[in-house]
């Protein structure tokens, strides 16, 4: 008897949006250590590919290879880019 997966070849976009969500919050977590550690320290460069990772599966999530990226704003505000 062949067995058939149930399992798709892609996400639903609920799915997506709340998997780009816990990775926002990953991201956000790693970044904000790495204002602590210093540069080149296991902890720091694991983090560093973590990073990379992420922003890599949010590029095959959403098509935007900065997704995750802010741009500064004129009064030096972080903004996040919107999509055209």
């Amino acid at each position: 008897m062949v067995r058939r997966s149930k399992r798709r070849d892609e996400l639903f976009e609920a799915e997506k949006r709340d998997m780009l969500d816990v990775l926002a919050r990953c991201r956000s977590a790693i970044l904000a250590s790495h204002a602590k550690l210093r540069p080149g320290r296991p902890t720091y460069v694991l983090g560093s590919a973590v990073v990379a990772a992420i922003d890599k599966l949010a590029e095959l999530l959403t098509g935007d290879p900065h997704h995750f990226r802010v741009e500064m704003h004129s009064t030096g505000q972080h903004v996040r880019r919107t999509k055209e």
